[in-house]
């Protein structure tokens, strides 16, 4: 993951996932330690070349807590609705990332 310093074992990981990628994953550690922007980094390397083009709001989707509270119903809906869009033939993948996703609320 370039510049970003990760245990190797977990470099690894991620390096294997990029060939044959699963549908989800789960970044989990104490707080300050780089999760998301190793999910960002995944992310951007998982998209490929479509990921250095144009809008990267287009294929990725940042999901966190509005001010250190839970993750609203409202923000949970555009995760649907952003998988749900239909894309461009030049877009193959979508990432969203679940910044603190244990501030979900039950809902």
């Amino acid at each position: 993951m370039d510049s970003l310093v990760l245990n190797p074992s977990t470099q690894s990981r991620l390096e294997l996932a990029l060939d044959k990628p699963s549908h989800a994953y789960l970044f989990s550690g104490t707080s300050g330690l780089g999760k998301t922007t190793a999910a960002k980094r995944f992310a951007k390397k998982l998209l490929g070349p479509q990921s250095s083009s144009g809008d990267e709001s287009r294929w990725v989707l940042l999901i966190e807590p509005i001010e250190g509270k839970k993750i609203s119903i409202k923000q949970t809906a555009e995760i649907s609705k952003f998988t749900g869009l239909t894309k461009p033939a030049s877009i193959s993948k979508k990432v969203v990332i679940i910044d603190k996703a244990d501030k979900l609320g039950i809902e």
